[in-house]
């Protein structure tokens, strides 16, 4: 299975071989034919560009930009070498791995890992009314510039000694 997100080439690769296992290069896309069905089961490689490259020495690669996030299934044949079809599950989200980890990090900070709060302002009742809140990927660089993954801004306007009417926080 192969992972996509919505908008980013998804590429499946694939390897031609005979039935002595030699690896057949040189393949034109048009020798082979493409079934692609999106998270509903609905074929639609007449509806989106599929495109399909050679690497290098019989190993190839399809690719397509998915547009919908789900389960899809890919099947590509080729009438001498697979006709029955060679075929993978691509499962597409909305964003990359990579953004999710960002945002588990983002929420270890708010809880509280790894965070400094510094440009404090108080009210003439000495109530904190605004900060600036950072939090850090490691603890090692809390309070400096680097490794920030998150920078905010509380505000919390009071209404007398030790009391406040609201609390804000928002990612500047």
């Amino acid at each position: 299975m192969i992972l996509g997100t919505i908008g980013t080439s998804a590429v499946e690769p694939f390897t031609v071989t005979d039935e002595a296992n030699n690896l057949i290069s040189g393949i034109s896309p048009s020798a082979f034919s493409i079934d692609l069905f999106d998270p509903k089961g609905i074929n639609v490689n007449t509806q989106i560009d599929i495109n399909i490259d050679e690497y290098i020495n019989g190993h190839y690669k399809i690719s397509f930009v998915p547009n919908k996030t789900g389960m899809w299934f890919l099947v590509v044949y080729h009438p001498l070498y697979f006709p029955w079809g060679k075929s993978d599950d691509i499962q597409v989200y909305k964003s990359g791995i990579d953004k999710i980890s960002d945002n588990l990090l983002e929420v270890l900070g708010l809880v509280h890992s790894n965070i400094f709060i510094d440009n404090p302002i108080y009210d003439g009742d000495g109530n904190l009314t605004s900060a600036r809140v950072r939090i850090y990927s490691v603890p090692e660089s809390v309070s400096t510039n680097n490794d920030v993954i998150g920078t905010y801004e509380i505000t919390s306007p009071g209404s007398g000694p030790g009391k406040f009417t609201t609390w804000k926080q928002i990612k500047v």
